[in-house]
C-alpha cells in the first residue's frame, strides 16, 4: 500500500514539474504592429514631413486606386480629419507630422459601414494632437 502511495505522489510531483516547466522561456508574445494603424512612434524618427509621405512610405495600399467602371473616375480612399471628411489622399500633403496623434485605415467594407457607400476604396482617419 505504501508503495503504492508513494508512486502515486512521485506521478503527481512529475506532473507538476512539467506543468511549471512547460511554461517556462516561453513569456509573452510579441505584440505585432497593426497594419492598419500608425502612430508618431512609427514616423517621427524618419525624415517625413507630411502625412501623405508617411501613408506613402509606410503603407503604400492604402493609396492604391480602385476602378469603378469602365467611364468612372478611379475609387480612392476617402481622408478625414478629426472626423471631418476633406476629399483625397492627396489632402495628406497638408498635413505636417508633428501635428499628427494616430493614422488609421478603414478599408472599404469597415468605411461604408460608417460613412455610406461611397467609400468602397476605404477611408484614412487621420486624428490630429490636442493642442
Amino acid at each position: 500500500m505504501n508503495d503504492i502511495r508513494l508512486r502515486g505522489l512521485v506521478a503527481c510531483a512529475l506532473v507538476l514539474v512539467a506543468a511549471a516547466c512547460g511554461g517556462a522561456g516561453a513569456g509573452p508574445r510579441p505584440v505585432r504592429p497593426s497594419r492598419a494603424h500608425l502612430t508618431p512612434e512609427d514616423f517621427l524618427e524618419a525624415s517625413f514631413t507630411d502625412a501623405y509621405s508617411v501613408v506613402e512610405t509606410l503603407r503604400p495600399a492604402w493609396l492604391r486606386e480602385y476602378p469603378t467602371s469602365i467611364l468612372g473616375e478611379p475609387e480612392r480612399a476617402q481622408v478625414y480629419i478629426d472626423g471631418m471628411r476633406l476629399g483625397g489622399p492627396e489632402l495628406l500633403r497638408g498635413i505636417a507630422t508633428n501635428s499628427i496623434g494616430h493614422i488609421e485605415f478603414l478599408n472599404g467594407l469597415e468605411a461604408s459601414q460608417r460613412f455610406g457607400l461611397d467609400h468602397g476604396a476605404g477611408a484614412i482617419l487621420v486624428s490630429t494632437l490636442a493642442r
